[in-house]
């Protein structure tokens, strides 16, 4: 997993082999995020349980495209 992060230059890792998000894997994660803040208050705003709200969001916040996130 971390090869491909670094592959997709979203981390790099320095001599001593520590990683650190790079500007694409800060925008990244800030995107993951702001979709996880919204859909866990969507989900426990329609009624569902905290623990099966906090399951569920991340399935979505890694599957649900930009695009739908913006309609929603």
């Amino acid at each position: 997993m971390v090869k491909i992060l670094i592959d997709e230059k979203m981390v790099q890792k320095d001599d001593k082999g520590i990683l650190s998000l790079t500007q694409k894997g800060s925008e990244c994660a800030k995107e993951i995020y702001e979709k996880h803040c919204f859909s866990y208050e969507l989900l426990v705003s329609a009624g569902i349980d905290d623990k099966l709200a906090q399951k569920e969001v991340c399935k979505m916040e890694h599957d649900l495209s930009e695009e739908s996130f913006q309609k929603i």
